[in-house]
Parts: structure tokens; sequence; C-alpha cells
């Protein structure tokens, strides 16, 4: 017998990882963001109601922000940010770059308009992400539910488990590894309550 809700392709979670400058929402900006939607048994949903599941850009930047946040050299090591052979100055990599307020306005418009109620955010320390997403794209938090499901808390919870290799600190391949974490802990769950 198939259970209906494991068939539900209601939108229940949005996966989301940001990348950025540093670590401190108020003063480092966001440079990467990833984007995916899910359901309640973490499946990216297949109906025709549903448009959009991923999105993922790099995010128009400040020069002085790349320059003086935290994180360059992390990022320049996941090729995220690049010294230009020129001069050394270090840039984004990419040639397509967007402003953070268009992409808030699409995030609003293309996945929060999908969801029958505020989404659950996933991800990665989701609450690090939220704080990012509180002070830049406070109309988009504004849409989100209060509640976050987060992938680091689980494998702390059981650290001997065989978890996904880390992913490589770029905002889609993160994403999706947060969502592996938590399809398996979701089934390793399930068997026990067999």
């Amino acid at each position: 017998m198939t259970n209906e809700k494991e068939n539900d392709d209601t939108p229940i979670y949005l996966g989301i990882d940001l990348e950025t400058t540093g670590l401190d929402p108020t003063r480092d900006r966001i440079i990467e963001i990833a984007v995916v939607v899910l359901t309640a048994d973490l499946r990216v949903p297949h109906s025709d109601d549903i448009f959009w599941t991923r999105f993922g850009a790099l995010v128009r930047t400040p020069q002085q922000a790349i320059e003086s946040g935290g994180a360059k050299d992390f990022h320049i090591k996941t090729g995220l940010l690049v010294p230009r052979s020129s001069d050394g100055v270090v840039i984004q990599t990419g040639d397509h770059h967007l402003n953070l307020s268009c992409i808030e306005e699409d995030l609003i418009q293309l996945f929060c308009e999908q969801f029958p109620k505020p989404p659950i955010l996933l991800g990665h320390s989701v609450h690090f992400d939220r704080g990012f997403i509180k002070h830049w794209m406070s109309h988009f938090h504004d849409r989100l539910s209060h509640r976050n499901l987060d992938a680091r808390t689980v494998e702390l919870l059981w650290p001997d488990l065989p978890w996904p290799e880390p992913a490589t600190h770029r905002a889609m391949a993160d994403i999706e590894r947060s969502i592996s974490v938590l399809r398996m802990a979701r089934e390793m769950l399930g068997r026990r309550d067999r």
C-alpha cells in the first residue's frame, strides 16, 4: 500500500546554502546562493504546479567587501574567488553576477509563492544562512517559517555514521550534500520505526 503522504508533491522545505565574504552578517556579504525546493520526504517535487525547483547564482559583490572579508583566502582555494592575473586583485569567478535585490525578488516570486505555508529552511548550519538572509534579504526572510531543519545537527548527533564527503564550499554542491545527509538520517530513522 502506498502512503499518500509519500507521494505528495507539496513543497515544505526550502533548502538553501550561501557562501559569504565572512562570518558577520552585519558586515560581510553574500557572494553565492543556491536554493532547492523539497517535499516532506525530501524529494524535489515533480508536479505541474511547481515550476521552479532549483536556483543558483553568483551575487554581484562590491570589491571592498571581497577584499575586506575574512573568507577571501578560503574562497580563493575553493575557486569562488580568483586573483586577476594582471594585477593580483581578487575578483569573483564567472561572467554573470546578479544584484542581491533582484535575487531576493526572484526567490519571493519564483519560490515562496509555490508554498502553501511559509517554507521551512533546510541546510547545513542553516542558522548561519538565516542570519545573512534576515540582514540582507529581509523581505524574503519575512516569507519563511521560523523553523529550521539542520543537517549539521544530525551529523553531530551521530558522528560515527558514514556521512557523504564534505562538499566543495560552493553553494549548490553544499545544499545537495545537506539534502543527502538528511535523506540518510530519514532513512535510518525510518528503519528504526519498523
